[in-house]
Protein backbone atom coordinates (compact mmCIF):
# COMPACT_ATOMS: atom_id res chain seq x y z
CA UNK A 1 0.00 0.00 0.00
CA UNK A 2 1.42 3.36 -1.00
CA UNK A 3 1.72 6.19 1.52
CA UNK A 4 2.45 9.91 1.52
CA UNK A 5 5.94 9.18 2.84
CA UNK A 6 6.61 6.83 -0.08
CA UNK A 7 5.43 9.44 -2.60
CA UNK A 8 7.65 12.11 -1.03
CA UNK A 9 10.66 9.79 -0.86
CA UNK A 10 10.32 8.76 -4.53
CA UNK A 11 10.11 12.40 -5.55
CA UNK A 12 13.21 13.28 -3.53
CA UNK A 13 15.13 10.50 -5.24
CA UNK A 14 13.95 11.64 -8.68
CA UNK A 15 14.68 15.28 -7.87
CA UNK A 16 18.26 14.45 -6.88
CA UNK A 17 18.86 12.56 -10.15
CA UNK A 18 17.31 15.32 -12.27
CA UNK A 19 19.29 18.05 -10.52
CA UNK A 20 22.54 16.15 -11.09
CA UNK A 21 21.73 15.82 -14.81
CA UNK A 22 20.88 19.51 -15.15
CA UNK A 23 24.10 20.54 -13.44
CA UNK A 24 26.28 18.40 -15.69
CA UNK A 25 29.08 20.08 -17.61
CA UNK A 26 28.35 21.24 -21.18
CA UNK A 27 29.71 19.04 -23.92
CA UNK A 28 28.86 16.72 -26.75
CA UNK A 29 26.79 14.55 -24.38
CA UNK A 30 24.65 17.48 -23.20
CA UNK A 31 21.71 16.69 -25.49
CA UNK A 32 21.52 13.08 -24.25
CA UNK A 33 21.81 14.22 -20.64
CA UNK A 34 19.03 16.79 -20.99
CA UNK A 35 16.73 14.34 -22.80
CA UNK A 36 17.16 11.96 -19.86
CA UNK A 37 16.36 14.80 -17.45
CA UNK A 38 13.23 15.65 -19.47
CA UNK A 39 12.07 12.04 -19.31
CA UNK A 40 12.63 11.87 -15.54
CA UNK A 41 10.74 15.14 -15.00
CA UNK A 42 7.73 13.81 -16.94
CA UNK A 43 7.85 10.56 -14.99
CA UNK A 44 8.09 12.40 -11.66
CA UNK A 45 5.15 14.64 -12.58
CA UNK A 46 3.04 11.60 -13.44
CA UNK A 47 3.93 9.85 -10.16
CA UNK A 48 3.08 12.95 -8.13
CA UNK A 49 -0.27 13.29 -9.93
CA UNK A 50 -1.07 9.63 -9.26
CA UNK A 51 -0.17 9.94 -5.58
CA UNK A 52 -1.65 13.40 -4.98
CA UNK A 53 -4.70 12.02 -3.15
CA UNK A 54 -2.34 10.71 -0.44
CA UNK A 55 -0.63 14.05 0.13
CA UNK A 56 -1.54 16.96 2.37
CA UNK A 57 -2.42 20.11 0.45
CA UNK A 58 0.86 21.80 1.43
CA UNK A 59 2.95 18.82 0.27
CA UNK A 60 1.08 18.58 -3.05
CA UNK A 61 1.60 22.29 -3.71
CA UNK A 62 5.28 22.04 -2.76
CA UNK A 63 5.89 19.17 -5.18
CA UNK A 64 4.02 20.95 -7.98
CA UNK A 65 6.19 24.04 -7.43
CA UNK A 66 9.34 21.88 -7.46
CA UNK A 67 8.36 20.27 -10.77
CA UNK A 68 7.69 23.69 -12.28
CA UNK A 69 11.14 24.84 -11.15
CA UNK A 70 12.77 21.75 -12.67
CA UNK A 71 11.06 22.47 -15.99
CA UNK A 72 12.37 26.04 -15.93
CA UNK A 73 15.89 24.79 -15.17
CA UNK A 74 15.64 22.30 -18.03
CA UNK A 75 14.62 25.05 -20.43
CA UNK A 76 17.55 27.24 -19.33
CA UNK A 77 19.95 24.32 -19.70
CA UNK A 78 18.70 23.63 -23.23
CA UNK A 79 19.15 27.26 -24.21
CA UNK A 80 22.73 27.24 -22.89
CA UNK A 81 23.53 23.95 -24.62
CA UNK A 82 22.12 25.05 -27.99
CA UNK A 83 24.75 25.98 -30.60
CA UNK A 84 25.20 29.70 -31.14
CA UNK A 85 23.79 31.15 -34.35
CA UNK A 86 26.44 32.25 -36.82
CA UNK A 87 26.31 35.73 -38.29
CA UNK A 88 24.87 35.73 -41.81
CA UNK A 89 25.09 38.61 -44.28
CA UNK A 90 22.26 37.26 -46.39
CA UNK A 91 18.86 38.52 -45.35
CA UNK A 92 17.28 35.28 -46.54
CA UNK A 93 19.74 33.25 -44.46
CA UNK A 94 19.10 35.46 -41.45
CA UNK A 95 15.35 34.87 -41.79
CA UNK A 96 15.85 31.10 -42.05
CA UNK A 97 18.01 31.04 -38.91
CA UNK A 98 15.55 33.16 -36.94
CA UNK A 99 12.62 31.04 -38.10
CA UNK A 100 14.41 27.85 -37.03
CA UNK A 101 15.25 29.36 -33.62
CA UNK A 102 11.64 30.41 -33.07
CA UNK A 103 10.33 26.97 -34.05
CA UNK A 104 12.83 25.23 -31.79
CA UNK A 105 11.92 27.48 -28.85
CA UNK A 106 8.21 26.78 -29.44
CA UNK A 107 8.79 23.03 -29.59
CA UNK A 108 10.85 23.09 -26.38
CA UNK A 109 8.23 25.00 -24.45
CA UNK A 110 5.33 22.72 -25.41
CA UNK A 111 4.91 18.92 -25.39
CA UNK A 112 4.61 16.99 -28.64
CA UNK A 113 0.81 17.00 -28.59
CA UNK A 114 0.74 20.81 -28.84
CA UNK A 115 1.12 20.74 -32.59
CA UNK A 116 -2.02 18.66 -33.00
CA UNK A 117 -5.05 20.57 -34.31
CA UNK A 118 -8.13 21.07 -32.22
CA UNK A 119 -10.27 17.93 -31.75
CA UNK A 120 -7.43 15.65 -32.91
CA UNK A 121 -6.57 12.45 -31.06
CA UNK A 122 -3.71 12.83 -28.62
CA UNK A 123 -0.41 11.20 -29.54
CA UNK A 124 0.36 7.88 -27.86
CA UNK A 125 3.20 9.32 -25.77
CA UNK A 126 0.69 11.45 -23.83
CA UNK A 127 -1.45 8.51 -22.76
CA UNK A 128 -0.87 5.52 -20.53
CA UNK A 129 -3.10 2.79 -19.11
CA UNK A 130 -3.53 4.92 -15.99
CA UNK A 131 -3.83 8.45 -17.31
CA UNK A 132 -3.33 11.29 -19.77
CA UNK A 133 -0.50 13.76 -19.28
CA UNK A 134 0.74 16.80 -21.21
CA UNK A 135 -1.86 16.97 -24.00
CA UNK A 136 -2.57 20.20 -25.86
CA UNK A 137 -5.51 21.08 -28.16
CA UNK A 138 -6.71 17.48 -28.35
CA UNK A 139 -9.96 15.56 -28.12
CA UNK A 140 -9.45 12.27 -26.28
CA UNK A 141 -12.03 9.53 -25.71
CA UNK A 142 -11.52 6.62 -23.30
CA UNK A 143 -14.10 3.85 -23.03
CA UNK A 144 -14.87 1.28 -20.36
CA UNK A 145 -12.41 -1.12 -22.04
CA UNK A 146 -9.64 1.45 -21.54
CA UNK A 147 -10.54 2.42 -17.98
CA UNK A 148 -11.26 -1.11 -16.63
CA UNK A 149 -12.57 0.22 -13.32
CA UNK A 150 -9.12 1.34 -12.13
CA UNK A 151 -7.89 4.69 -10.79
CA UNK A 152 -7.18 7.30 -13.49
CA UNK A 153 -5.18 10.54 -13.67
CA UNK A 154 -5.53 13.63 -15.88
CA UNK A 155 -2.59 16.05 -15.54
CA UNK A 156 -0.93 18.99 -17.30
CA UNK A 157 -3.67 19.50 -19.91
CA UNK A 158 -4.35 22.65 -21.92
CA UNK A 159 -7.34 23.40 -24.19
CA UNK A 160 -8.47 19.78 -24.44
CA UNK A 161 -11.81 18.00 -24.56
CA UNK A 162 -11.67 14.74 -22.58
CA UNK A 163 -14.30 11.97 -22.48
CA UNK A 164 -13.82 9.24 -19.85
CA UNK A 165 -16.79 6.96 -20.50
CA UNK A 166 -16.44 4.12 -18.07
CA UNK A 167 -16.30 3.05 -14.47
CA UNK A 168 -13.26 4.22 -12.43
CA UNK A 169 -12.20 3.56 -8.86
CA UNK A 170 -10.94 7.12 -8.33
CA UNK A 171 -10.16 10.06 -10.59
CA UNK A 172 -7.46 12.71 -10.10
CA UNK A 173 -7.47 15.92 -12.15
CA UNK A 174 -4.44 18.16 -11.66
CA UNK A 175 -2.79 21.14 -13.39
CA UNK A 176 -5.51 21.62 -16.03
CA UNK A 177 -6.40 24.84 -17.85
CA UNK A 178 -9.08 25.74 -20.41
CA UNK A 179 -10.46 22.21 -20.75
CA UNK A 180 -13.83 20.49 -21.05
CA UNK A 181 -13.94 17.15 -19.23
CA UNK A 182 -16.70 14.53 -19.14
CA UNK A 183 -16.01 11.70 -16.70
CA UNK A 184 -17.83 8.95 -14.87
CA UNK A 185 -19.02 7.06 -13.13
CA UNK A 186 -16.36 7.22 -10.38
CA UNK A 187 -17.09 4.73 -7.62
CA UNK A 188 -14.87 6.51 -5.09
CA UNK A 189 -13.69 10.11 -5.03
CA UNK A 190 -12.74 12.61 -7.71
CA UNK A 191 -9.83 14.80 -6.56
CA UNK A 192 -9.42 18.16 -8.35
CA UNK A 193 -6.31 20.28 -7.78
CA UNK A 194 -4.98 23.36 -9.61
CA UNK A 195 -7.67 23.55 -12.31
CA UNK A 196 -8.37 26.87 -14.01
CA UNK A 197 -10.96 28.19 -16.50
CA UNK A 198 -12.52 24.81 -17.24
CA UNK A 199 -15.81 22.92 -17.26
CA UNK A 200 -16.10 19.50 -15.60
CA UNK A 201 -19.14 17.26 -16.03
CA UNK A 202 -18.81 14.47 -13.48
CA UNK A 203 -20.70 11.50 -12.11
CA UNK A 204 -18.88 10.58 -8.91
CA UNK A 205 -19.52 9.33 -5.40
CA UNK A 206 -17.39 12.12 -3.85
CA UNK A 207 -15.81 15.35 -5.12
CA UNK A 208 -12.92 17.21 -3.42
CA UNK A 209 -11.54 20.41 -4.94
CA UNK A 210 -8.36 22.28 -3.99
CA UNK A 211 -6.53 25.41 -5.22
CA UNK A 212 -8.69 26.02 -8.30
CA UNK A 213 -10.41 29.02 -9.87
CA UNK A 214 -13.10 29.85 -12.43
CA UNK A 215 -14.37 26.29 -12.88
CA UNK A 216 -17.89 25.08 -13.72
CA UNK A 217 -18.97 21.73 -12.25
CA UNK A 218 -22.10 19.99 -13.56
CA UNK A 219 -22.58 17.07 -11.22
CA UNK A 220 -24.31 13.94 -10.15
CA UNK A 221 -22.81 13.16 -6.73
CA UNK A 222 -23.80 11.17 -3.66
CA UNK A 223 -22.02 13.28 -1.05
CA UNK A 224 -21.48 16.99 -0.51
CA UNK A 225 -18.76 18.49 -2.73
CA UNK A 226 -15.92 20.11 -0.77
CA UNK A 227 -13.71 23.04 -1.79
CA UNK A 228 -10.59 24.54 -0.21
CA UNK A 229 -8.50 27.53 -1.32
CA UNK A 230 -10.77 28.05 -4.35
CA UNK A 231 -12.30 31.06 -6.11
CA UNK A 232 -15.05 31.38 -8.70
CA UNK A 233 -16.48 27.86 -8.40
CA UNK A 234 -19.85 27.31 -10.09
CA UNK A 235 -22.01 24.24 -9.42
CA UNK A 236 -24.99 22.88 -11.31
CA UNK A 237 -26.80 19.61 -11.93
CA UNK A 238 -25.65 17.32 -14.72
CA UNK A 239 -27.58 18.17 -17.89
CA UNK A 240 -30.03 15.33 -18.66
CA UNK A 241 -30.58 16.34 -22.30
CA UNK A 242 -26.90 16.70 -23.13
CA UNK A 243 -25.89 13.64 -25.21
CA UNK A 244 -22.38 13.43 -23.71
CA UNK A 245 -23.75 13.57 -20.17
CA UNK A 246 -26.43 11.01 -21.05
CA UNK A 247 -23.67 8.66 -22.21
CA UNK A 248 -22.14 8.80 -18.72
CA UNK A 249 -25.50 8.42 -16.98
CA UNK A 250 -26.17 5.16 -18.84
CA UNK A 251 -23.13 3.64 -17.12
CA UNK A 252 -24.05 4.84 -13.63
CA UNK A 253 -26.02 2.91 -11.04
CA UNK A 254 -25.68 5.61 -8.36
CA UNK A 255 -29.12 7.11 -8.67
CA UNK A 256 -29.70 10.77 -9.33
CA UNK A 257 -29.52 12.34 -5.84
CA UNK A 258 -29.90 15.74 -7.49
CA UNK A 259 -29.88 17.57 -4.15
CA UNK A 260 -26.22 16.86 -3.37
CA UNK A 261 -24.53 18.95 -6.05
CA UNK A 262 -25.54 22.22 -4.38
CA UNK A 263 -24.63 21.27 -0.81
CA UNK A 264 -21.08 22.54 -1.18
CA UNK A 265 -18.81 22.78 1.87
CA UNK A 266 -16.08 25.44 1.74
CA UNK A 267 -13.36 24.48 4.23
CA UNK A 268 -11.73 27.89 3.75
CA UNK A 269 -14.85 29.84 4.79
CA UNK A 270 -15.69 29.46 8.48
CA UNK A 271 -18.11 32.38 8.83
CA UNK A 272 -21.83 31.88 9.25
CA UNK A 273 -22.57 33.83 6.06
CA UNK A 274 -22.60 32.17 2.63
CA UNK A 275 -19.22 31.53 1.05
CA UNK A 276 -18.34 34.01 -1.74
CA UNK A 277 -16.16 31.38 -3.39
CA UNK A 278 -18.93 29.43 -5.11
CA UNK A 279 -22.42 29.83 -6.56
CA UNK A 280 -25.13 27.60 -8.03
CA UNK A 281 -26.20 27.51 -11.67
CA UNK A 282 -29.56 27.03 -13.33
CA UNK A 283 -29.89 24.44 -16.10
CA UNK A 284 -29.77 27.23 -18.69
CA UNK A 285 -26.62 28.68 -17.13
CA UNK A 286 -25.02 25.25 -17.09
CA UNK A 287 -25.72 24.75 -20.79
CA UNK A 288 -24.29 28.19 -21.57
CA UNK A 289 -21.15 27.43 -19.55
CA UNK A 290 -20.50 24.30 -21.63
CA UNK A 291 -21.01 26.23 -24.88
CA UNK A 292 -18.66 28.99 -23.70
CA UNK A 293 -16.04 26.40 -22.78
CA UNK A 294 -16.26 24.74 -26.21
CA UNK A 295 -15.96 28.10 -27.95
CA UNK A 296 -12.94 29.05 -25.83
CA UNK A 297 -11.13 25.81 -26.70
CA UNK A 298 -11.87 26.22 -30.40
CA UNK A 299 -10.61 29.81 -30.45
CA UNK A 300 -7.51 28.97 -28.46
CA UNK A 301 -6.52 26.12 -30.76
CA UNK A 302 -6.98 27.91 -34.09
Amino acid sequence: MDSSEAVLQRFKSSNDKITALLRGTPGTEAQTRLEEASLLISRAEQEVAQGSYLLATYDAQMLSASIKQLKEQLYSARVQAAPRKKFAFSKASKNRVETFAEERLHNEELPAATSAPAHASVSIENTTDRGINGARCSTIVKTAEDLVGADYVLSDLRQCTIHLRGRMGALRIQNVQDCLIYAGPVAGATFVNDVQNSCLILISHQLRIHSSSNVTFLLQVQSNPTIEDCRGMRFGAALPDDPDTAELAKLSSMGERKDKWMQVQDFGWLKSTASPNWCSLTVHEGKQAVLDCKDGIERGCQ
